[in-house]
């Protein structure tokens, strides 16, 4: 296998399991972050790994969350 030291992954919202799926196939975990919505429903994420010269990948669809609480 192929050495996955220098990728970092991220999931956004809507596509957790998808992220957490491709993170355990590349045997890498996911990175961490946390996401807090604004008033006017714009995103506000903070990353909590340090991205330093890493291979960054966010998995997350562009579409709309059906229940925006979850």
């Amino acid at each position: 296998m192929k050495n996955n030291n220098n990728l970092v992954l991220f999931s956004g919202r809507s596509s957790t399991v998808l992220a957490e799926n491709i993170a355990y196939n590349l045997g890498i975990p996911l990175g961490k972050a946390n996401n807090k919505p604004f008033p006017n429903g714009e995103m506000s994420i903070k990353i909590d790994t340090n991205v330093r010269n890493k291979d960054v990948f966010i998995i997350n669809s562009i579409c709309r969350l059906q229940n925006p609480n979850t």
